[in-house]
């Protein structure tokens, strides 16, 4: 049993989970690990480099997927996704209290429909292949913390409250020209 899920039964806290493989990312593969938690709570079985070769396209390519690439592919499979990037350049540092309660609601009401939401961290615009960074999944909440999954760690559940994931979701894109939030869920599978 995953630690965070240990801790929050322990402490009598409802907790929902949704359990999936949860492997260390290889290479540079954050986005391709996270899609393998994703779709096998959506009930795929897909290793990293099958994820990386076939369903992203990306055969060859000696480095992980774009938050692009990967929205691009999964809709052409058949997946319907609720998608928000949004980039600014006004200097912000982090999202105003309504607007990251309304995010942690939809967060939750994702992840009460069965739906893992997946994050973006530190996007940076790259102009051939739109915006990359690091990649990581909501896997469930109890109460004000949510439950990540971070490729970096692999099985190790972190938790985080939600102001503290609110104050780093809005986040500087690596050349500091705009500040920006990326997560999707799948709303419908093919």
């Amino acid at each position: 049993m995953a630690p965070a899920l240990l801790l929050a039964l322990l402490h009598g806290i409802p907790a929902l989970f949704l359990p999936g493989p949860q492997p260390v990312q290889a290479h540079d593969y954050c986005g391709e690990a996270a899609l393998v938690y994703l779709l096998a709570v959506e009930g795929c079985s897909c290793s990293q480099q099958e994820i990386h070769d076939d369903l992203l396209g990306l055969k060859g390519v000696l480095r992980g997927a774009y938050s692009r690439e990967i929205t691009e592919a999964l809709q052409k499979k058949g997946y319907r996704l609720k998608v928000t990037e949004n980039y600014s350049e006004r200097d912000r540092q982090v999202l105003p209290e309504e607007e990251s309660r309304a995010l942690g609601e939809e967060f939750r009401e994702a992840l009460d429909r069965g739906h893992p939401v997946f994050i973006g961290w530190y996007p940076w615009k790259d102009r051939e292949n739109g915006k990359r960074g690091h990649f990581s999944v909501l896997s469930g909440y109890a109460g004000e913390d949510f439950f990540i999954y971070d490729p970096r760690y692999g099985g190790d559940v972190l938790v985080i409250p939600e102001k503290t994931l609110a104050a780093h979701l809005l986040l500087p894109t690596l050349d500091r020209r705009a500040w920006g939030v990326f997560y999707f869920y799948v709303e419908r599978m093919p």
